[in-house]
């Protein structure tokens, strides 16, 4: 058996592999085994896990309150 090397790559369907970079240092037929790329990063959380820690959301009649109290200070033109 010869040396084994190891190359990366991506499925880009079940029969075929896209490689890196070419196999130049082999010939003849290959034993391929096949392996998932090790996670890079934190995992990824979903956006309702993101803002888990943020608590309930403000009901409707809270965000008209709000925005009332903030519009009641804006300087308005009196119109006729």
């Amino acid at each position: 058996m010869g040396k084994a090397i190891t190359v990366t790559g991506k499925l880009a369907d079940p029969r075929h592999v896209e490689l890196d970079e070419p196999v130049t240092e082999m010939t003849g037929p290959v034993e391929v085994v096949l392996r998932p790329a090790p996670a890079n990063g934190p995992a990824r959380r979903s956006i309702l896990g993101l803002c888990a820690d943020l608590g309930p959301a403000p009901s409707a009649e809270e965000i008209d309150d709000t925005r009332r109290e903030m519009w009641s200070k804006f300087p308005r033109d009196d119109v006729a």
